[in-house]
């Protein structure tokens, strides 16, 4: 589905749009130019998504909608833990479905040269070395009851109230899920394996 023709929900519809007419999320860090730059978040409005119970993405309060979209490492690792704060449903259903970096399994814009970044703003920007550098197989949408901040990571409190995956932009089954592992899985017991000769 050509992402234009996703409709943006309510919540998001008062949000300034970018070049391409995409809804720029709340949290986003714009340049000293004003341009937004979509791979990195702005700490101020993280800290006051944090501090009033707001969405990252539509900046409007939470109530019990809250989610967390992230790889599966952060959903389901004992010691699993997200950098972005919490979403609406809708919110991040729409960003599921449009944002190249989550709904594109070969997208690499994500993936930048900080030197030529950090020439674009005064402040200084912060490179997370945590962060596992391959895009996921498949993403965790999971709606939680609450969370606790540490260190600046979001923990969630467990188990999550509701769980959805997400892959190429669409919503897949566990059977899927379970396949994509399978695969990978595959793919790492065979690597580096050379063919035989008969």
């Amino acid at each position: 589905m050509n992402w234009k023709e996703v409709v943006i929900p309510d919540k998001m519809q008062h949000l300034d749009r970018d070049v391409r007419g995409l809804p720029i999320p709340h949290i986003v860090l714009r340049d000293r130019d004003n341009i937004p730059q979509f791979t990195v978040n702005d700490t101020r409005k993280v800290e006051e998504c944090v501090a009033k119970s707001t969405c990252a993405i539509c900046g409007q309060p939470l109530g019990q909608d809250t989610w967390l979209v992230g790889g599966p490492l952060s959903a389901f690792h004992p010691h699993g833990a997200y950098i972005d704060t919490p979403i609406h449903h809708e919110c991040g259903t729409y960003a599921l479905m449009v944002c190249p970096y989550l709904a594109m399994s070969a997208y690499s814009g994500h993936r930048r040269d900080l030197g030529k970044l950090s020439d674009k703003f005064d402040g200084a920007l912060f490179v997370d070395p945590t962060v596992i550098a391959a895009r996921p197989k498949f993403f965790v949408f999971g709606k939680i009851s609450g969370y606790i901040r540490e260190n600046g990571y979001i923990k969630p409190h467990r188990p999550f109230l509701a769980l959805e995956f997400w892959n190429e932009g669409k919503q897949i089954s566990e059977q899927q899920v379970q396949q994509i592992i399978n695969e990978q899985k595959f793919q790492e017991d065979t690597a580096g394996d050379a063919p035989g000769e008969a």
